[in-house]
């Protein structure tokens, strides 16, 4: 048996209403539908801002700029350089941080294919990065609540690529509420067709709570 690898998923039905919709509409990009879809986001996982991009590799990008410019302004750039991240990973992941400047440093992955929170403490002893760049690869992930206050204790900050866990949650615990790990700390999604939540052909998120990040985050857009 033969099986497609792809089959055509808009209906006549899809079509027509796309081709109304681009006949009628004054802006393509970046319009009403997109803020919708944004605050859609932003409700389903608590966190306070959701700013669409092109894909997941461009939201990485802006998460390692907006790192890279952060570490600048308190004058620690390029001294702190370096950023963990786990030993299995997507390219994607890693060289828009590599293209920024900074330095990759490995951690080794457990059983479900992720760094465990002792390992990365090791890293962070060891090497004094100030930067974990975590992925929650094929939806499975450690205690990210307990690894974002390890970072902080270590003055490191987490950011993470939940490029396959939009839907995946935190569980209740150790004084702290179930929260979506989208939510915890800034990150990014991509909706590319075979992951979890797809627009189709392509399209990314990027989560964060601060102001100042989702005004840079827009204006970088």
């Amino acid at each position: 048996m033969n099986w497609p690898l792809a089959i055509p998923n808009f209906t006549l039905a899809d079509k027509l209403r796309l081709g109304l919709w681009l006949l009628r509409g004054k802006q393509w990009t970046q319009g009403p539908a997109v803020r919708a879809y944004e605050k859609t986001w932003e409700s389903y996982t608590g966190a306070k801002h959701a700013i669409m991009v092109a894909n997941g590799s461009v939201a990485n990008e802006l998460l390692a700029r907006r790192r890279r410019d952060e570490l600048a302004a308190v004058g620690r750039w390029p001294t702190d350089n370096k950023v963990i991240f786990p030993a299995c990973t997507w390219v994607s992941s890693v060289s828009p941080w590599i293209w920024e400047g900074f330095s990759p440093v490995w951690c080794d992955i457990s059983e479900n294919l992720c760094a465990p929170l002792d390992g990365i403490v090791k890293q962070l002893q060891l090497t004094r990065a100030k930067t974990v760049f975590y992925t929650t690869l094929l939806g499975q992930t450690d205690d990210l609540v307990a690894l974002r206050t390890v970072c902080e204790h270590h003055g490191a900050k987490l950011m993470v690529d939940n490029c396959e866990s939009c839907f995946s949650w935190t569980p209740p615990g150790f004084g702290y509420k179930e929260q979506h790990v989208c939510a915890v700390a800034p990150s990014s999604t991509s909706f590319y067709f075979s992951h979890p939540a797809t627009t189709g052909t392509e399209g990314g998120m990027i989560f964060c709570h601060e102001d100042a990040d989702d005004d840079w985050f827009r204006m970088m857009r």
